[in-house]
């Protein structure tokens, strides 16, 4: 009998394991499934991170290539405001050249003027007088020659 009990003993004692392994398994089994769940949803997320992810590069590379080629604009606008200051520069030289030749043209002219002032003061109170004697001898003869008809 203690046989019999011992083998009942063991026989409950092996439905009670099997009953805790069969609740662990269903439990495990529940456990797995809810990672599966949540797995396939983590992947499903990353597959549209990923999407997004190459959609932003590829946003990225175009205002890349957009700022790039703004910049080369750019340079070239640098470029060309560098050569008008350096063609501005050149003019201002040679107006600057050209003022200082006038203004010296000038003062020569001046100076020439006031050193000769007196010889043209003269030159034209001999013309004058000039004119003055022609008018009277053209008068002189004009009324000769109306004396000499009458």
């Amino acid at each position: 009998m203690i046989a019999q009990i011992s083998a009942a003993v063991a026989a409950l004692s092996l439905l009670a394991v099997s009953w805790f392994l069969i609740g662990l398994l269903k439990q495990a089994k529940s456990t797995i499934s809810r990672m599966e769940q949540t797995v396939g949803a983590l992947e499903q997320q990353v597959g549209q991170l990923s999407e997004e992810s190459v959609k932003l590069l590829q946003q990225f590379q175009g205002i890349s290539d957009n700022v790039q080629a703004k910049l080369n604009a750019a340079d070239a606008l640098f470029q060309s405001v560098e050569q008008v200051g350096t063609a501005v520069q050149q003019v201002a030289g040679t107006v600057r050249q050209a003022s200082v030749t006038v203004s010296d043209t000038i003062q020569e002219a001046e100076r020439k003027v006031r050193t000769n002032r007196s010889r043209w003061t003269e030159a034209l109170d001999w013309t004058s007088t000039g004119v003055r004697l022609w008018r009277n001898w053209q008068e002189g003869r004009k009324s000769h020659s109306e004396k000499s008809q009458a």
